[in-house]
């Protein structure tokens, strides 16, 4: 899988927190994916600030 696909204007923005990365999924208004990139801690908030306005939902996994 492409880890920087970016096909058109996000509107749901995914955030899977991780210790020492984070994984972004997009999908656009017709919920088809248009945006899968994986990045450090560093790169999230310049990547996330450079966005057009959209929702966005983070989760955490925890392994049990």
């Amino acid at each position: 899988m492409n880890n920087n696909i970016s096909k058109g204007p996000v509107k749901v923005l995914g955030i899977d927190l991780a210790k020492q990365s984070f994984q972004l999924h997009g999908v656009d208004e017709a919920g088809q994916v248009v945006l899968k990139k994986k990045l450090n801690r560093t790169q999230l908030s310049a990547f996330v600030a450079n966005l057009p306005v959209c929702l966005a939902n983070s989760q955490k996994i925890t392994s049990i």
